[in-house]
């Protein structure tokens, strides 16, 4: 009889709901991190405790494990959780829902266990708590219900959490977040950044990086340190459409250096004649050349004024010695005197 009621007054100890907490801390050393989603695994943790069964089954020390994943917004997806309570057995836990942010996690799903057998197998579950810092142990708690919402088990552990944790601040509003946002107190959402400095135009002083600030920089958007402007129009040369200012664009003008609005191209080499060397295109660049604008390879100039024959209006007589022998040369040379201009009534008037 003592036998039996020593086994019934055991029994009714491991009936009992046990209470307080125990707290364990992890001796492993670990490096808390945040990589704000670049990766899928948003959370994992372990920690022990003393779990608590609401139904005629044994509580206890117990461990538990728990690692989740989802997305870069901090949404979790799946996961799952192992607790094994010392007395009684391992409950197996599958996690689809929750989130992760800076301020902790929440986590859902459904467990498995065979610790409650009169009300069932199944239970939903919620897993939260906050997100360690530095490898510091947290509370972590784990709770489980009934059909109906009554609480079944309830878990208290301590240990280290570690949250990969979603950064969701965007200070200036405009949609990028701050870690990701190259002004993050300017809003731009399309964050432009010329230079590639990763500062945005949005925010940076200097827009190209040629070391003058964009308030002074004739080309604030197109690297240019020596600032040349050759049309005085306060926009430099390496971003005006027209450098030369003459209302021809830069791609269409045959001098886009030198003003020339009527792009006269004599030779038609499609560079105009205000920056063309060599006008006529006949060898001889225009200052040596004694007609600049009549291509005269041979530079023939009868009369030695310094205008070429093929240019010269009006050939000087004054190569002749007497009336008798410029009217010889019209005579003996008709068709050179006829290309020169040269008749006998001239002779005979430049010789009077």
């Amino acid at each position: 009889m003592t036998k039996l009621k020593n086994i019934f007054i055991l029994d009714r100890r491991f009936s009992i709901i046990a209470i307080g907490f125990l707290f364990l801390f992890s001796l492993i050393p670990y490096l808390n991190y945040n990589v704000y989603g670049q990766t899928t695994q948003l959370i994992n943790g372990n920690g022990q405790g003393t779990i608590t069964v609401f139904c005629p089954a044994p509580g206890g020390p117990s461990t538990i494990n728990f690692n989740a994943f989802g997305t870069s917004t901090g949404t979790v997806t799946s996961g799952n959780l192992q607790a094994n309570i010392g007395v009684t057995g391992t409950i197996t836990g599958l996690i689809s829902g929750g989130t992760v942010d800076s301020s902790g996690y929440t986590l859902s799903g459904q467990l498995t266990t065979n610790i409650c057998p009169s009300l069932g197998t199944t239970f939903s579950f919620i897993l939260q708590g906050q997100c360690s810092v530095n490898g510091a142990p947290v509370p972590i708690r784990l709770s489980s219900f009934s059909i109906t919402g009554s609480p079944i088990i309830l878990g208290n552990y301590f240990g280290v959490v570690n949250c990969n944790i979603p950064n969701t601040t965007d200070t200036d509003g405009d949609g990028v977040l701050d870690t990701e946002d190259n002004c993050p107190l300017v809003a731009n959402p399309e964050q432009t950044d010329t230079d590639g400095d990763d500062i945005g135009n949005a925010c940076d002083q200097d827009d190209d990086n040629d070391g003058f600030e964009d308030t002074v920089d004739n080309c604030p958007l197109v690297a240019n340190q020596d600032q040349a402007d050759f049309d005085n129009d306060g926009i430099g040369d390496a971003c005006d459409d027209d450098r030369d200012g003459d209302g021809v664009l830069n791609g269409d003008d045959n001098c886009p250096a030198v003003a020339n609005p009527e792009q006269t191209d004599t030779d038609g080499d499609d560079i105009g004649n205000a920056c063309d060397q060599d006008d006529d295109n006949d060898g001889f660049e225009d200052t040596v050349d004694n007609c600049p604008l009549v291509a005269n390879q041979d530079q023939a100039d009868f009369d030695n004024d310094g205008i070429g024959d093929a240019c010269d209006d009006e050939t000087s007589l004054t190569v002749f010695k007497n009336q008798g022998q410029c009217i010889a040369f019209v005579n003996n040379n008709p068709e050179d005197a006829d290309t020169l201009g040269i008749t006998k009534d001239k002779c005979q008037q430049a010789f009077l």
